[in-house]
């Protein structure tokens, strides 16, 4: 919900109100000082008033007692002011990047028809503070790994792989929405290789049609945009030979093909990968925060959006790997504006 907001807003009651009214009215001119449209809040007592719209000086109240306060009688001259609350503050830190970019999605919403943010935050967008609703599995790795939530590093979701553990790392978490999106996830990923043959590390952002996508993790649909640091042959062989790249994979019964190109990385640097659905096609994109390429369109063919996640996959022994999820951000839409660039 994006509240709308007015300063130095503040007035009396015209009238008392009761601890059931849904309308209220302030003293004659009054009104003006506050915004012309819902929603926003006003606080009168200790009770909080998430307001809907406003005609002239008569408030329409959309719900009492807001961000748990308590729905109260208010007496005739009773102060109206203009506020903000805990919930409304909270939101907007838990949903600002600590390495914010503008073209980023901000906030997860619903949109509406013009493209106005509606509706609450969910479990799908985060910065991995903590777990949350998501899924880390396995919850415990193997010798020589380490997962970690809420790292020194900010709010990462950090994996460290040791260097004979081949383990499936993945961070998923369950997906209902059924209409239009987009998923962009920030990542840093690198690899130490300390053997003669060829190895690679893999960070991937995925939708999935498995809304457990770690009990049958080879036998669903899947749309991958992922990097691959490939280290090629030899001792220290990354610097030498190896590459750094993106690219895009469609997993179809659990039988993966590479779609598309292969685009060369900045091995130093991090990168943001993003899918977008538009209810009938995925399309995939890197980018640097600010500009994002396309990689590829797939035409979807039954496939229903079930979860998203990030998977940490290895190719090869004797290596390690420390890749770090910065966030992820998932907006909804109903509009073209909402899912793509």
């Amino acid at each position: 919900m994006r509240e709308n907001f007015a300063n130095f807003a503040t007035t009396q009651l015209a009238a008392s109100v009761a601890a059931s009214d849904t309308t209220f009215s302030v003293t004659a001119g009054a009104g003006s000082q506050f915004p012309a449209t819902g929603p926003f809040l006003v606080l009168i007592d200790t009770e909080f008033f998430l307001i809907a719209s406003r005609s002239a000086d008569t408030f329409t109240i959309q719900t009492r007692g807001f961000d748990n306060s308590t729905a109260a009688s208010h007496s005739l001259g009773a102060s109206v002011i203009m506020t903000a609350t805990a919930s409304m503050l909270n939101h907007l830190w838990q949903n600002i990047a600590d390495t914010f970019h503008p073209d980023v999605p901000p906030i997860q919403s619903q949109l509406s028809a013009t493209g106005v943010p509606t509706g609450s935050p969910t479990s799908y967008d985060t910065e991995f503070e903590s777990a949350g609703a998501w899924t880390i599995y396995p919850a415990s790795p193997s010798g020589g790994s380490i997962w970690s939530i809420n790292t020194a590093l900010r709010s990462h979701l950090l994996l460290y792989r040791g260097g004979n553990d081949s383990t499936l790392y993945t961070a998923y978490v369950p997906f209902t929405y059924s209409g239009q999106f987009v998923v962009t996830t920030k990542i840093f990923d690198g690899i130490s290789i300390a053997q003669n043959g060829s190895s690679s590390v893999y960070v991937t952002l995925f939708v999935s049609d498995s809304s457990n996508p770690v009990s049958s993790a080879d036998s669903g649909n899947r749309v991958r945009c992922e990097t691959v640091f490939n280290g090629g042959t030899g001792q220290n062989s990354l610097l030498n030979y190896g590459s750094r790249y993106a690219r895009t994979l469609i997993d179809t019964a659990g039988s993966a093909s590479i779609i598309g190109p292969l685009v060369p990385l900045d091995p130093s640097l991090p990168v943001y990968l993003r899918i977008n659905y538009s209810g009938a096609n995925f399309r995939t994109y890197i980018g640097n925060g600010t500009t994002f390429i396309q990689l590829v369109t797939y035409a979807n063919s039954n496939f229903t959006p079930r979860s998203i996640g990030i998977q940490f996959a290895s190719g090869g022994i004797n290596l390690s790997q420390t890749s770090a999820v910065d966030f992820v951000r998932f907006q909804l839409g109903t509009t073209g504006q909402a899912y793509g660039p």
